[in-house]
């Protein structure tokens, strides 16, 4: 089962940033400002789940971040997510969410559907900037995988 950082940009600004999993085509500087600027300017809901893409259809909440728009909006873990801005989740690819998720800005209200004990709930969730501290770990993250040189003398 695939694990998506939902409806997130991490799926979405790691293929802008990523170049399949090879070393970065950009270079150091010009990634770092590439990245952080997407970054602080990307709607975020602070939920992961596990199922976009997969064939079984259901798509489950497996974690969300403290304090973040998915969770004052009343998604829980667990939960089943069956719709985000009225779109199914459903069956729905890895970049058909990245192209959900880029049309929706900072302060979006976004309608989720969620299924929870057989039952389902509308929720509304208002999207908020990434974290600094979040931004701060992705980039760091990036920067380490696809631009530290194992040569560098210190």
């Amino acid at each position: 089962m695939k694990n998506i950082v939902l409806i997130s940009v991490w799926a979405v600004s790691a293929s802008l940033f990523a170049n399949d999993g090879h070393k970065c085509a950009s270079e150091t500087q010009a990634c770092l400002d590439k990245m952080t600027t997407y970054l602080i300017n990307t709607a975020w809901d602070g939920i992961q789940v596990d199922g976009i893409g997969d064939e079984s259809g259901l798509v489950s909440i497996f974690d969300i971040t403290p304090g973040s728009p998915g969770e004052l909006a009343g998604a829980k873990v667990g939960d089943l997510l069956i719709s985000m801005n009225g779109k199914d989740l459903a069956g729905m690819t890895g970049d058909q969410l990245a192209t959900t998720m880029k049309s929706i800005k900072v302060g979006d209200h976004v309608p989720l559907v969620i299924e929870r004990k057989g039952k389902r709930q509308k929720l509304d969730m208002i999207m908020a900037t990434i974290p600094d501290e979040t931004v701060s770990k992705w980039v760091g993250a990036h920067m380490v995988k696809h631009h530290a040189n194992p040569n560098a003398q210190i």
